[in-house]
């Protein structure tokens, strides 16, 4: 699969990024975030956030998806991480889910879903809902999430198929109907969550023309 490198082709497209203050604005994280043109006039973004499972499991409730900071160390300082938010203007064409390592606490059809706030609200778009559920059964009779491309929902680019951020930013969350376990003990677990949104890109900047250059009165 390809990847792209936008701007210097060298850095991946990634959600992470800070709130800053230019000539007494301040922007968010979200609104910073790097994206790409894919097409003319439209930028594109994948917001991928983590909700950590820790090894004794994760309750049943609506869990802060975040945005990891680069830096992989944990043990000499505090980890700059941030709230997976999506910013006004923003609009939602696919949402995707994949679990890594975790299993259910003793039934099938235990979902977890991605949502709107720490309400868990649910997004308004049917098409915008993909869920982990646990439906298969190991030896040790563990029902596990399914990890495949199905926890995953994309119905196109049309303004019926896709959901507006009006408002607010929103921050995302994934929410668990029932308790999520740990599957090995002895690795990571999480739940990943990507949000994939497009915005309208910025008006064209001196840089996009070849403007002439300004000559003084009697001086051609």
């Amino acid at each position: 699969m390809a990847i792209i490198f936008p701007g210097n082709y060298v850095e991946r497209l990634n959600a992470y990024s800070q709130a800053k203050t230019i000539d007494g604005t301040t922007t968010t994280p979200a609104q910073n975030r790097q994206g790409v043109e894919a097409l003319p006039g439209l930028n594109y973004y994948s917001a991928v956030g983590v909700v950590n499972v820790p090894v004794a499991g994760l309750a049943v409730g609506n869990h802060a998806c975040m945005v990891l900071s680069p830096d992989m160390r944990a043990d000499d300082k505090p980890r700059l991480d941030v709230a997976l938010q999506i910013p006004v203007g923003a609009k939602v064409y696919r949402i995707a889910l994949r679990g890594i390592n975790i299993k259910g606490s003793g039934a099938s059809g235990e979902l977890i879903t991605v949502t709107k706030s720490s309400a868990g609200g649910a997004f308004s778009n049917t098409d915008l809902r993909p869920q982990l559920e646990t439906v298969a059964v190991n030896a040790a009779l563990d029902y596990l999430y399914t990890p495949d491309n199905a926890n995953s929902e994309f119905k196109g680019l049309a303004a019926t198929a896709t959901e507006a951020v009006t408002g607010n930013e929103i921050a995302i969350h994934a929410t668990s109907a029932a308790v999520v376990n740990v599957l090995d003990t002895d690795d990571v677990s999480a739940i990943l969550v990507e949000i994939c949104y497009f915005m309208d890109a910025a008006a064209p900047v001196t840089d996009d023309v070849n403007l002439p250059f300004k000559t003084e009165a009697g001086s051609s």
